[in-house]
């Protein structure tokens, strides 16, 4: 058996993000994201950096639910994985 305490995280991260909502209709709105993350591999020694952007157009058929679609990017820019990564992404939500 493995001694629990002895195992240590094999990766962490980080990321801030921002964003803001702009209503076209009460049914429609814009909510663009962008982001800068952090994430450092024990394993594999390696630190990288990444930014990413999301701008979906989103629809809200009811009150507390949503659902959008619209391009992503997603970049990382250091480390031993660089990268773009674009396409389409959908999100879908709501809350009580």
């Amino acid at each position: 058996m493995q001694d629990i305490s002895a195992v240590r995280p094999q990766r962490a991260s980080r990321s801030v993000r921002a964003s803001a909502t702009t209503w076209r209709s009460h049914l429609l709105s814009f909510w663009p994201r962008l982001g800068v993350s952090y994430s450092y591999s024990v394993d594999a020694k390696n630190h990288a950096v990444g930014i990413n952007a999301f701008a979906p157009v989103m629809m809200h058929p009811v009150e507390h639910f949503f659902l959008g679609f619209g391009p992503f990017i997603d970049s990382d820019l250091t480390g031993k994985a660089r990268g773009i990564l674009w396409g389409g992404r959908m999100t879908l939500g709501g809350w009580l």
